[in-house]
């Protein structure tokens, strides 16, 4: 599921789930701070998908002619 979530690698996913442990952990700010590669961004990112009731769409954005970013 989190590889799913733009600016999510395998790299990161591994980091996150070595420091938490459980993506219940996850949504403890604090926890997910000490995080190496986890900027505010991604950690808003991270609870918006943890906590919606709704389906959360988000979509990756592209530079003309650079492809993804």
């Amino acid at each position: 599921m989190l590889l799913a979530v733009p600016g999510f690698g395998q790299d990161l996913v591994e980091k996150l789930l070595e420091r938490c442990g459980s993506i219940e952990e996850m949504l403890h700010v604090e926890s997910v701070k000490q995080v190496k590669g986890m900027g505010s961004v991604l950690r808003q990112r991270l609870i918006e998908v943890l906590t919606s009731e709704e389906p959360v769409r988000v979509e990756r954005k592209y530079s003309k002619g650079r492809g993804k970013i």
